[in-house]
């Protein structure tokens, strides 16, 4: 699980670093696609975890 959110983090990181790159370099384009792919991964990752959590609860049951 750890390791599962160092690579969310890193991955939020490197969204941020190109969305300041493509604004400064007036690429809002880009901008908002960086926007709708961090919605759907955002999403993938919830549902996810939450598939994780209730896999734990029904094993700890």
């Amino acid at each position: 699980m750890t390791e599962h959110w160092k690579s969310i983090q890193w991955f939020s990181l490197a969204v941020i670093a190109a969305a300041i790159v493509a604004l400064i370099s007036g690429w809002y384009f880009v901008v908002i696609g960086l926007f709708y792919a961090t919605v759907v991964v955002t999403f993938v990752v919830a549902t996810e975890w939450a598939r994780e959590r209730e896999e734990q609860r029904r094993h700890g049951a």
